[in-house]
């Protein structure tokens, strides 16, 4: 009986360390993965270009259209 419990507590210190080497891997992982910048996922997007304004278009969105 004495046997099978020592075997028993090594088999779970082996998974406890196993289980914390595995979460360390992954912290480590995830800190790499935050370090790297969001892609830009708008394809074709041109940052150095002023966004077009459109015949019409009202730079003052704070007041509605004037009534007509």
């Amino acid at each position: 009986m004495a046997d099978t419990d020592h075997a028993s507590r090594v088999h779970h210190e082996a998974f406890r360390d196993y289980v914390t080497g595995r979460v360390c891997e992954l912290i480590s992982r995830a800190a790499e993965l935050l370090k790297v910048p969001a892609p830009n996922t708008f394809i074709g997007r041109k940052t150095q270009e002023p966004f077009p304004q459109g015949a019409g278009a009202t730079t003052n969105w704070s007041a509605p259209p004037p009534a007509a």
